[in-house]
This record gives structure tokens, C-alpha cells and sequence, in this order.
């Protein structure tokens, strides 16, 4: 199992959402701290990347894509979506978490 990363889940929301300028002032101060994040799965034996659950690339770009369609709620897949950037979006998650 990998270490949690929190510098690189902190890049991955932060280089995708912030500088995207996604972030609502009423969302931003709510979001977990990426090094909170990590002791929580720590504390309970769980890896933060998804390639130690068997987890591939594609299988993520496809979930990521769709997943705005799981829900009948608005999410920020949604928003996203809405704003022409989803797929700029997972892309730069996939290869924070998939680097080449």
C-alpha cells in the first residue's frame, strides 16, 4: 500500500478547482485539509490511491467522466461539465495519480 500523500492530493484539488476558480467562498472554508484527509485513511489502514485497489487509469478517467450522472443532484461534476473543463479536470487527476 502506498503512503497517503497529502501534498498530492492537495495539488490535485487545489491545481484542478482553485486555480479553475471553481470554489465557491461558502465551499472553500468547509473542504478538508488534504493532510486530514490522509490520517483518516491512515488511521484506518486504507490507501489513497486507487492503482493498491486494482484501480487503472482508464477505469478512474471513465468514473470520473460519469460520475456527474450518478447522482439527480447538481454536483461540481455537473459544474464542471457546465463550464467545458470536466475532461481538463480529470485529466489533471489522473496524472497526479497516475504519473507517467
Amino acid at each position: 500500500m502506498r503512503p497517503c500523500s497529502a501534498a498530492g492530493s492537495g495539488r490535485i484539488w487545489d491545481g484542478v478547482f482553485l486555480s479553475a476558480k471553481l470554489w465557491l467562498p461558502g465551499v472553500q472554508p468547509r473542504r478538508p485539509a488534504p493532510e486530514a484527509i490522509c490520517g483518516w485513511l491512515a488511521a484506518i489502514g486504507l490507501s489513497s490511491s486507487p492503482a493498491d485497489y486494482g484501480i487503472g487509469r482508464e477505469l478512474l478517467h471513465g468514473a470520473l467522466l460519469k460520475s456527474r450522472f450518478s447522482r439527480q443532484r447538481y454536483t461540481v461534476f455537473s459544474y464542471a461539465a457546465e463550464l467545458g473543463i470536466l475532461e481538463q479536470a480529470a485529466e489533471k487527476v489522473l496524472n497526479t495519480l497516475y504519473p507517467v
